[in-house]
């Protein structure tokens, strides 16, 4: 006696389909979580990155199980759920790093002025990292600067912009010498630093 037909099983091109359909929806909503981290740092966009993070292992793991489970019937193309979470990994990258840059491009005229500021001051003593701190203006471009100018006038500035937990700091650090001098106090506080622009570099710990 032959099954009802919402009963029976579906072809492996069907299963396949739902399959795609709910990689491409966790994995959706994982990029969409995971972006506003990318742009500012704090502990509630932090979780909700975390969450994201968590809904792309879901994904990966459902599209590993189903390679390995309709690799028979459907042969290469069981591991179509597993290139889309590859692809939708590489793509949160690129457009975490792209959503970092676009914000430091539109604050970059205000870091700029910032570092100015410091320069024209008569705050720094040479040789010693001192506390900046931050005018009313300033106050929504970071919670934290340091400057230092060595004994050869390279002036650095550090700005701290975002933070999470358990200890998670970034920012960016200024270096009016275009490099950061190894074993300085800033090269030995920050173990990740890019160069977004020349003499600027973003920072994380």
């Amino acid at each position: 006696m032959s099954q009802p037909p919402i009963l029976q099983p579906k072809p492996a091109k069907g299963r396949l389909v739902t399959c795609v359909l709910g990689i491409v929806v966790l994995c959706g909503l994982s990029t969409a979580a995971e972006l506003p981290f990318a742009s500012s740092q704090d502990e509630w966009t932090q979780l909700l990155g975390m969450l994201g993070f968590g809904g792309f292992l879901l994904a990966l793991m459902f599209s590993l199980l189903f390679a390995w489970t309709e690799r028979r019937q459907l042969r290469l193309l069981a591991v179509i759920p597993l290139m889309l979470c590859f692809g939708s990994c590489a793509a949160t990258t690129a457009l975490g790093r792209a959503a970092r840059q676009a914000q430091f491009e539109r604050q970059f005229p205000r870091y700029q002025a910032l570092v100015e500021r410091i320069q024209a001051g008569n705050m720094l003593v040479s040789g010693e990292v001192v506390s900046v701190p931050l005018a009313e203006a300033e106050r929504d471009l970071g919670y934290g600067v340091l400057a230092e100018r060595n004994t050869n006038g390279v002036l650095t500035v550090e700005l701290l912009t975002g933070g999470g937990f358990p200890v998670k700091h970034s920012g960016y650090l200024y270096s009016s010498s275009g490099s950061i001098d190894r074993g300085s106090f800033f090269d030995s506080r920050w173990p990740f630093k890019t160069e977004v622009r020349s003499k600027w570099f973003r920072i994380s710990d």
